[in-house]
């Protein structure tokens, strides 16, 4: 079955959706660094959507978007975690092997909503398939 799109555009499309998901992978590397005491759970999601929009506004590299994103969801006492180091380095350097930084950031910029809800469905996918000290921040406390 064809689906009428040129090779081109599908190319365009394919490369826009691993974007998309290499943007969640980041967000979601940060957010599992994020010490239990620093957002409260019913901040947790906006927050998040917060630092992906002021990170992409702000940032003119990928490195800057990762310190403005931990500046948002951290203070300078709460490093990265050395799992989120290895996640958040490899959504770079793919990122920079694709030379698709201007589009990357575009994609957060503009799809922050859909990428909260993508994370949020694999966090629950995580969370029905880890069954383990899980913190629910759908809750309203």
């Amino acid at each position: 079955m064809t689906t009428g799109l040129s090779p081109a555009k599908s190319s365009e499309m394919a490369i826009e959706q691993t974007l998309l998901h290499e943007a969640t992978d980041l967000l979601l590397a940060c957010l599992g660094s994020i010490p239990r005491d620093k957002i409260a759970p019913k901040k947790y999601w906006s927050q998040a959507q917060k630092a992906l929009r002021v990170g992409a506004e702000r940032a003119p590299s990928f490195e800057r978007l990762v310190s403005v994103m931990h500046d948002t969801l951290m203070d300078a006492t709460h490093p990265f975690t050395a799992a989120s180091c290895k996640a958040i380095y490899s959504v770079g350097e793919s990122v920079k092997s694709k030379g698709e930084w201007d589009r990357f950031r575009q994609i957060c910029r503009e799809q922050g909503p859909y990428i909260i809800l993508y994370a949020r469905v694999r966090k629950e996918e995580q969370k029905t398939s880890r069954h383990s000290d899980w913190i629910d921040y759908d809750t309203e406390e």
